[in-house]
């Protein structure tokens, strides 16, 4: 990702992406949303093109929701909408 002169915070977030303690150990705020929207859409891209979660999603959830602000609620209102633009 350096090579093709990306900011640093998106090389850090290509290279943990697979990191599930990521949310955890990171103490920059910015980063964990970014790297909860990216959890969350990898997660909601999934479901729709597979039919089941990401295999992380389960690890990451509870974290995600918590640094997004969002409930569960909030969440099905989520898939719902994505759900319905990706068949638009």
């Amino acid at each position: 990702a350096k090579s093709w002169h990306l900011p640093d915070i998106v090389c850090r977030l290509i290279l943990n992406h697979h990191n599930l303690t990521y949310l955890n150990n990171n103490s920059y705020k910015e980063e964990g949303i970014y790297f909860s929207i990216l959890k969350l859409a990898e997660n909601l891209v999934e479901i729709e093109k597979r039919n089941s979660e990401s295999p992380d999603w389960k690890s990451v959830k509870q974290d995600v929701l918590k640094v997004l602000s969002i409930n569960e609620s909030e969440l099905s209102d989520l898939s719902e909408e994505f759900n319905e633009y990706y068949h638009f």
